[in-house]
C-alpha cells in the first residue's frame, strides 16, 4: 500500500440522497469504469491524499479540524479502495495508463465506449432504443425521408444523456432525414476531458452496435495537413460521448440506406498558456477554423456539420453554492434563448461575446463547437427547433440543450 498516497485527477460530484449527501468519484478520461460513493467525512480524507501526508499526518489533521480520532485502520481500507479503483496517482495505474493508451493508438477504430451503458450494446435493443427516442414528443415517431431535399448545412444538437435530450435529439435529427443529402458530417464534439490543444482530430472509423461509420480521411487529413498538431491528443476520443452520441444517430438514420462518413473533431476550451483568449487571438483556433471553413466550402452541399453540444451547466453538481430555483431557471432561458438568436443569424464573432459577456457563468461547453461551426458555415439563416432545460433534482442543477438547423 502507498505509504503516502496521492489521489489523480478525478471527478467528484455531489448527489443527495435519503441517507445524506454523498461524493461520487469517477475517471473522467475513462481509464478506470470504476464509480465510488463516499460519505462527505471520507471525501475530506480524500482531499487529503495530496502525496505528502502519510497516514499519521492524514490522522493528524482529521484531529486537527475536527477534535476527533479516526483509526489508521479507517484511512488503510479507504485507501485500498481508491487503488481497487485506480484513483490514486502509482505504478499501478501508471501501468494501466501506458497499456490502455498504447492499445487505442495502435487501434484502426475507435471501439463502442459507452455502449452497454449509456445506451443498448446490442443492435436489436439500441435499435429499439432509437425508435423510442422517436416516437417522444412532436415527432410521434415519424421520420419522413424527403424528397431529396438537401437543404441543412449546420446543425445543433445536444450531447447529453438520452432520457434528458430525445425529444431534442428526435427533432434534430429527424429534420436531417428529411433535409440532408450529405456524404460526410463533419461532428464537432465537446472534450470533457482536458487537452492541451483546442481542437484534436482522429482518422480511426466510429464502430457502433449498428455496424461501423468510416471515417472521411480525404477530409480528415487534409485539416491535418493544415493543423499538424490535431492528433496531439487523440486518446482524448477513446472516451468521449460527445461525438459517440452522434454517430448512433448518423448510423442509424444512414447506415442502410446510403454510404455516410463522419470527420470526427473534439473541441476544448479558447486556451493559450492557461489564459482564456478570443478566438480571433488564438493562433491555432484561427488555423483550425480557417481550414476546416477551406475545406467545408470547395466540398459545397456534400457534407454538413453537426455540433453535439449542450449548453448553460448551472448548479451545485458544476460548481455553484445554490440549487436553482425557477426564478433561475426562467433568467437562464432568456439569457439562452438570446444567445441562440446568434446561433441563427450565423454570427460566430456575436455567439462568442454574449456567451463570455459575463465570464460565462453559465459555463456553456459548447462554445468552442458552435463557433467552429458557425466560423466554417460563413452564413445561411437557422431555426431553433427545440430548447430543452435537464434539471437534475438529486444535485439540483440544471444542463439547458437546443435543437437548430442550419440552412
Amino acid at each position: 500500500m502507498d505509504e503516502k498516497p496521492k489521489v489523480r485527477q478525478i471527478d467528484a460530484i455531489p448527489v443527495d440522497t435519503e441517507q445524506g449527501r454523498v461524493i461520487v468519484l469517477r475517471d473522467p478520461y475513462g481509464f478506470s469504469p470504476a464509480e465510488l460513493h463516499v460519505s462527505q467525512e471520507a471525501f475530506f480524507l480524500v482531499t487529503l491524499f495530496n502525496g505528502e501526508r502519510d497516514l499519521q499526518d492524514i490522522q493528524a489533521e482529521v484531529m486537527r479540524q475536527y477534535g476527533q480520532l479516526i483509526y489508521t485502520e479507517k484511512i488503510e481500507e479507504l485507501v485500498l479502495h481508491l487503488d481497487s479503483c485506480h484513483f490514486l496517482d502509482n505504478e499501478s495505474f501508471a501501468r494501466l495508463r501506458r497499456e490502455t493508451i498504447d492499445g487505442f493508438i495502435t487501434s484502426p477504430a475507435r471501439p463502442a465506449f459507452h455502449a452497454g451503458q449509456a445506451y443498448p450494446g446490442s443492435e436489436p435493443a439500441l435499435i429499439s432504443e432509437i425508435e423510442r427516442i422517436f416516437s417522444t414528443g412532436e415527432t410521434g415517431g415519424r421520420i419522413d425521408w424527403g424528397n431529396g431535399e438537401n437543404t441543412i448545412r449546420g446543425l445543433v444538437v445536444p450531447h447529453i444523456d438520452f432520457p434528458r435530450g430525445e425529444q431534442a435529439y428526435a427533432l434534430g435529427y429527424a429534420e436531417l432525414a428529411r433535409n440532408s443529402q450529405a456524404e460526410t458530417y463533419i461532428v464537432l464534439g465537446t472534450a470533457h476531458s482536458g487537452m492541451s490543444k483546442p481542437f484534436c482530430l482522429t482518422l480511426k472509423d466510429f464502430e457502433t452496435p449498428l455496424g461501423t461509420l468510416a471515417n472521411d480521411r480525404e477530409f480528415s487529413e487534409e485539416l491535418l495537413a493544415a493543423c499538424p498538431w490535431l492528433g496531439e491528443n487523440e486518446f482524448a476520443h477513446r472516451s468521449e460521448h460527445s461525438i459517440e452520441f452522434q454517430a448512433l444517430f448518423l448510423q442509424y438514420l444512414f447506415g442502410r440506406r446510403r454510404i455516410v462518413k463522419i470527420v470526427p473533431v473534439l473541441c476544448g476550451a479558447f486556451h493559450r498558456d492557461g489564459k482564456a483568449t478570443a478566438p480571433g487571438e488564438n493562433e491555432e483556433v484561427k488555423a483550425f477554423v480557417g481550414a476546416l471553413k477551406e475545406s467545408f466550402s470547395k466540398r459545397g452541399d456534400s457534407v454538413c456539420i453537426i455540433a453535439g453540444a449542450d449548453l448553460a451547466h448551472v448548479g451545485p453538481r458544476f460548481g455553484d453554492p445554490q440549487a436553482v430555483n425557477q426564478k433561475q431557471l426562467d433568467y437562464i432561458e432568456e439569457l439562452d434563448l438570446k444567445t441562440l438568436g446568434f446561433v441563427q443569424n450565423v454570427d460566430p464573432e456575436g455567439f462568442y461575446k454574449d456567451v463570455t459577456g459575463d465570464g460565462d457563468k453559465r459555463k456553456i461547453c459548447g462554445l468552442p463547437n458552435i463557433y467552429a461551426m458557425l466560423f466554417a458555415l460563413g452564413g445561411g439563416k437557422g431555426r431553433l427547433i427545440k430548447y430543452v432545460q435537464g434539471v437534475e433534482e438529486q444535485t439540483g442543477s440544471v444542463v439547458t440543450f437546443s435543437s437548430v438547423v442550419i440552412e
